[in-house]
This record gives C-alpha cells, structure tokens and sequence, in this order.
C-alpha cells in the first residue's frame, strides 16, 4: 500500500525537486502498488519540461523507484527574457528549484 510520499525513491534529480515528481502519485495514495499505472506516471513525469528519460519501477513491498535522466543545459540566451538550451536544441525558460547553473552565455545581438 502507498501510504506516504517517502516511499517513492527518486533518483538521478538534480534541478528537478523531489516533491514535484512525487506529487504526480497523490492519486496512488492508498493503492496497492501492484494497482500503480507505471506507464502512465512514466508518462507524466516525462512531460516536466526538465525531463529527458524517466522509468519507474515497483520494489515490493510497498515501495517505488523512480529514475530519471534530466535534460543537461549547455548554454542560454535571451531574447526577452533568459532560457536554457540543452544539446538537443531543446529550450526552457525556467527550473524548478534553485540551483546556479554554469554553461556558456550566448547574447543575440542587433
């Protein structure tokens, strides 16, 4: 039975918080975690902007693991305002927790 937040492991999080991927299983609470649709959270925690790679696991008991690979800034710019772009081109605007960032600035110039 998932009863309390700490029995969701989550691994591999460095800009993401732990609490935003735990979050996503409050609609588990009190299930079984044979019931637990992983796909589905797998799912979910891959649409967080920061996410490149997500699994999730069951570790029996009454327990779950989640790994996830998170998207690795190389550089910013700003256009208007400052957003991350990772080596795939793909671009943020934000993270979810505090943390300095350190990769290339690159300004646009007119």
């Amino acid at each position: 039975m998932l009863v309390k937040p700490d029995q969701i492991d989550v691994n591999g999080n460095h800009i993401i918080a732990r609490e935003e991927i735990q979050k996503l299983f409050v609609h588990d609470r009190d299930r079984s975690v044979l019931r637990i649709p992983l796909e589905a959270r797998r799912s979910q925690i891959q649409e967080i902007p920061w996410v490149e790679e997500a699994s999730v696991q069951r570790i029996l008991p009454n327990r779950l693991r989640v790994e996830i690979t998170e998207r690795t800034p190389v550089a910013f710019f700003r256009k208007r305002r400052r957003t991350h772009v990772d080596r795939w081109a793909w671009r943020s605007s934000g993270t979810s927790r505090r943390r300095r960032l350190s990769f290339p600035d690159c300004h646009r110039h007119v």
